[in-house]
């Protein structure tokens, strides 16, 4: 049973490994800077930027805090190998892992191929699984508990049109998280989601302007998210706060979710 934790040390992280997976950006690069500033040595991943990933790193290194920047594919499982042996011979453990790495493509069902199921099922939910299960390995082995935390989406809840396959993986992943809860809460391991809504990023008001204008129509805070936001509710479920939350999945989206029916 925990013992009383001064508000101080709550938010504490120093000595910490923490693995975020897709970071050279958005959601992910402001997770890598979230725990940094909390105390945690970060371990970057990225699949194709190098240079963006390099320079999360050094943003992360600004807070004190020690980073490396590691490549893999996590829909394979020999690169997710590759990115905890990497962690393991730099830090020697693994703590804290955010399954942020995620694919977000629009495509009708009528015309979706099959390859593109599975490249999105394969990073969405299989990367997901592969990357937990290594966290999970290590986490039982050096006996400390640890926290994993999965990027879901609000389209967990609420699919949109074109979105079948990313709808289908997130939902599933919310279902994982549950499971993946029930297997390792013995070993102090806790395994909770965030569910993001719509969030800001550069090319978002270029790209889906009509999106924006129905979201905020539709959300009581009347605004869409910004990626800090989504790396908060991260860093609340890996803190010592959250330490009697397991299989839960946080929704972050303004309340939309909380809107009229019709």
């Amino acid at each position: 049973m925990p013992s009383f934790v001064p508000v101080s040390d709550l938010l504490n992280f120093s000595k910490k490994t923490c693995i975020v997976t897709g970071s050279s950006r958005g959601i992910g690069a402001s997770i890598c800077k979230r725990f940094a500033d909390a105390g945690a040595n970060i371990v970057v991943n990225y699949s194709s930027d190098k240079s963006a990933a390099v320079q999360i790193a050094n943003q992360v290194r600004d807070f004190g805090c020690k980073a490396i920047v590691v490549k893999a594919d996590v829909s394979s499982k020999v690169q997710v190998q590759k990115l905890f042996h990497v962690t393991l011979e730099t830090f020697e453990t693994v703590d804290i892992l955010v399954n942020n790495a995620g694919l977000y493509p629009h495509s009708s069902l009528v015309d979706m191929t099959e390859e593109e199921w599975d490249t999105v099922f394969g990073v969405n939910l299989k990367g997901m699984a592969l990357c937990s299960q290594e966290a999970g390995k290590i986490m039982i082995e050096k006996g400390k508990g640890g926290r994993i935390i999965n990027i879901t989406s609000i389209e967990s809840f609420l699919p949109l049109l074109g979105h079948s396959h990313y709808v289908s993986s997130k939902g599933a992943a919310l279902m994982f998280t549950k499971s993946a809860a029930l297997e390792f809460g013995p070993y102090g391991i806790t395994v909770n989601a965030v569910a993001p809504g719509l969030i800001n990023a550069p090319e978002l008001s270029n790209r889906a302007p009509d999106l924006i204008e129905r979201y905020i129509q539709r959300t009581p805070l009347n605004r869409i998210g910004e990626p800090v936001e989504v790396a908060d509710a991260c860093l609340f479920l890996a803190s010592k706060m959250a330490s009697w939350i397991t299989g839960h999945t946080l929704s972050v989206e303004g309340g939309l979710l909380s809107g009229e029916a019709f």
